[in-house]
């Protein structure tokens, strides 16, 4: 069966380019584009050590015109309503982390190989296995190493194994040099000498707040990027609503409203000065030991926000690595590293129902910071984490116009952009009736790209990029959707449909205990490994 999909999607090139449109070139429309673009180039900062008051700043400056909206919402109101507080004050939502996807043989992963040994995380055991890989029939466990916290990556290069866990706040908090932050997650980053498997050896460990969203080496330097996220609610105890007044209930003073509001505004300015942000700083702690990086660059979105994402880059084959740190203060968002650059993907704030995003580029250095490329806004925002990616110094990231469930007339943009001449251009789009779908799965295969949605009849899109030009080719009409795709040549593709869990039937032995566990957990963050039935 697996292979007659192969066959149904053998001539995808070939498909008619009918329900879709061709990507065209982007070129300047109107002065107002072009301050509009130049208003998305980010700031640079004197120092790292100005993150603390940039932080302070963009949480007033966000805190003001919440006050401001909730007032002018109770003020315009006439009538009796009712409801929460909730109704005048705009509330960000807590998001789950994005999901780390390993794209490359070069990202981080929880399993790795050399050919001669298999490395593997065990996430709840809280270790690193070793196993000998040769001979296949006696693959065997010949080393294994306690790891704190709770595993999530590892990047394997020659002797040197890097471990990414999480880190419990309590753990980090009772070594920092900033003991009065806030309790916040972190990512604890652990160097060990793989020169005897039998006895790995824990050589450096560094920890810094914030959770682990990207990962990536480029011969022996490893570039990690962190993200530290500021919720206001949680984190700084901050009120958008005066308790003495009666949301239900119309507005008879306004005067006293005012200043109702003017004196929950000086509440919140006070608590905000009171908050000790340094834990929302680019700093490191090695082995328990505050650590100044080799170099550090700051920067700043004009845009502001309350998120801080960090690129941590240093050299494998160092004992003592000597971390260079590239940050970024902007709206949340996410990041994709390639072997050259940076990308952080941030939305783009708007009172308007239209959703945008700014797309900032790095180059990656080795001894230094990265050094900033660049910034260009493009429609939609970052759906899923895979939909990042960069083929030919040009990078393609697809995004969606609002969602699926609650717009369906908007559709998604396969947008290709490239850093030139010291700003990010924008070299092509692609979208229309093609990508009116909700979005569920992003693949790039060279030139490839292939879009899974959550549609039964059309699942899977196909598009290509020549010169910077996205063009839709069609497509593949198979019930089901899917993860999994890959390109077994030029014009093959190979994908696993499943329309629900009866359908996994065809492709594996599923026992009933089996089959109880794979619907207690899916849809979730796991891999279950089944023996496969000769369909396969």
């Amino acid at each position: 069966m697996v292979w007659w999909l192969v066959a149904a999607a053998a001539a995808w090139t070939g498909c008619a380019t009918s329900g879709g449109e061709s990507g065209a070139p982007v070129s300047s429309e109107s002065d107002a584009a072009t301050r509009a673009q130049a208003a998305l180039t980010l700031e640079p900062l004197a120092s790292c050590r100005d993150a603390a008051a940039s932080l302070r700043q963009a949480v007033e400056e966000a805190m003001n015109a919440r006050i401001d909206n909730a007032s002018r919402s109770y003020l315009a109101a006439t009538g009796p309503r009712c409801g929460s507080a909730a109704a005048f004050t705009h509330v960000p939502r807590d998001d789950d982390p994005v999901p780390f996807v390993a794209s490359a043989e070069n990202d981080a992963d929880f399993v790795a190989s050399d050919r001669q040994y298999i490395y593997k995380l065990e996430r709840f055991q809280g270790s690193l296995r070793i196993y000998a890989a040769k001979p296949a029939a006696q693959t065997r466990l010949v080393g294994e190493v306690a790891v704190p916290g709770l595993t999530r990556q590892l990047i394997v290069q020659g002797d040197r194994a890097l471990v990414y866990s999480d880190l419990p706040s309590a753990k980090l908090d009772a070594a920092a040099s900033c003991r009065d932050c806030q309790s916040t997650p972190a990512v604890s980053m652990l160097l060990y000498d793989l020169s005897d498997r039998s006895a790995p050896k824990l050589l450096k460990r560094l920890d810094m707040r914030g959770r682990l969203v990207a990962a990536r080496r480029t011969d022996n330097l490893v570039h990690s990027v962190i993200s530290a996220s500021l919720r206001f609610e949680r984190d700084l105890a901050l009120r958008y609503f005066p308790g003495d007044l009666d949301p239900c209930a119309p507005n008879t003073d306004t005067r006293a409203a005012l200043r109702a509001f003017e004196t929950l505004r000086a509440q919140n300015l006070e608590q905000i000065r009171r908050t000790n942000l340094e834990a929302n700083s680019p700093w490191l702690d090695a082995d328990g030991d505050h650590l100044a990086p080799e170099a550090c660059r700051l920067y700043r979105a004009k845009d502001t926000g309350t998120d801080l994402m960090t690129l941590v880059s240093f050299d494998l084959s160092e004992d003592e690595p000597r971390p260079t740190l590239t940050s970024l203060i902007s709206q949340p968002g996410v990041a994709y590293v390639s072997d050259k650059k940076l990308y952080i993907a941030a939305d783009l704030p708007s009172a308007e129902h239209a959703h945008a995003t700014a797309v900032h580029a790095f180059g990656l250095g080795s001894k230094v910071p990265s050094q900033y490329l660049g910034s260009a806004r493009v429609k939609g925002r970052v759906m899923v984490a895979s939909s990042l990616d960069e083929w030919q110094d040009a990078l393609r990231i697809v995004t969606r116009q609002g969602l699926a469930f609650d717009h369906p007339d908007e559709d998604a943009t396969l947008s290709v952009l490239s850093a030139r001449d010291g700003q990010l251009e924008l070299l092509g789009v692609s979208g229309g009736a093609a990508l009116n779908q909700d979005l569920r799965f992003v693949r790039f295969e060279g030139e490839h790209v292939f879009v899974t949605t959550s549609s039964f009849t059309e699942p899977v899109l196909a598009f290509s990029v020549r010169s910077g030009i996205p063009a839709f080719h069609g497509a593949l009409a198979v019930p089901g959707y899917t993860t999994f795709m890959r390109m077994l040549d030029e014009r093959h593709l190979l994908t696993m449909m499943c329309r629900d869990l009866s359908d996994l039937a065809s492709y594996a032995k599923v026992d009933n205990a089996t089959y109880r566990l794979l619907r207690d957990v899916t849809p979730g963050p796991y891999t279950l490994i089944l023996e496969a039935t000769r369909e396969v």
